[in-house]
């Protein structure tokens, strides 16, 4: 454990840096890509890119790319209900805060028969998104990644949380915040619990 002994500060701050900056632009990627492209359909961009983006953020950010788009889906289908795999006012704005990721998982392990028929219709002959959504090859990925970090040492492990732990939080933060204190101006029916089943 050579690399735990002989650190520079200076590396572990340029690793958490450039964690960061891998974190925004996963963000960036998410909304552009992941939600309103390969979601909602509302951008088109050519097949290779979606994969190239999807493989991208599962690997940096450790998103299942179809877990992702069905509990999206469903949370859009359903919003601010019961239903809802993380609606602030069922199951509390801190605990959305902290917890979209585990529950957007838990909901799309726990529903997988139903998201396929409901949401993942169009993803069937998608192998590389089924390939990395697949449960083994998501917690493979995770902590392979992790471990492989700590054996690094602190500037590699510096990376990993700051590129993982932010995109997690920043992810519950828009849900909760955005449930609990934002305003619908406009009633649309494609966003809203009442509205029509979000398809390709």
């Amino acid at each position: 454990m050579d690399a735990w002994t002989s650190f520079s500060w200076t590396g572990v701050a340029l690793g958490a840096l450039l964690g960061f900056v891998v974190c925004e632009l996963n963000q960036y990627l998410t909304s552009a890509v992941l939600h309103r492209g390969l979601c909602h359909g509302a951008i088109r961009y050519p097949p290779w890119f979606n994969r190239t983006v999807a493989a991208w953020l599962w690997l940096t950010a450790c998103v299942p790319p179809l877990t992702w788009i069905a509990a999206h889906r469903h949370h859009h289908a359903n919003s601010d209900t019961e239903d809802d795999p993380h609606a602030p006012c069922e199951k509390g704005v801190w605990s959305v805060m902290l917890l979209t990721w585990y529950y957007v998982t838990r909901w799309a392990r726990e529903h997988r028969r139903f998201a396929e028929e409901r949401y993942l219709r169009a993803f069937r002959d998608e192998r590389l998104l089924r390939l990395l959504d697949g449960k083994a090859a998501s917690y493979a990925n995770f902590y392979l990644q992790l471990g492989l970090s700590i054996l690094a040492g602190p500037a590699w492990l510096a990376f990993w949380f700051a590129r993982i732990v932010p995109y997690m939080l920043l992810s519950g933060y828009v849900n909760a915040v955005g449930h609990t204190w934002g305003e619908r101006p406009y009633r649309n029916l494609g966003t809203d619990a009442a509205g029509p089943l979000l398809t390709c």
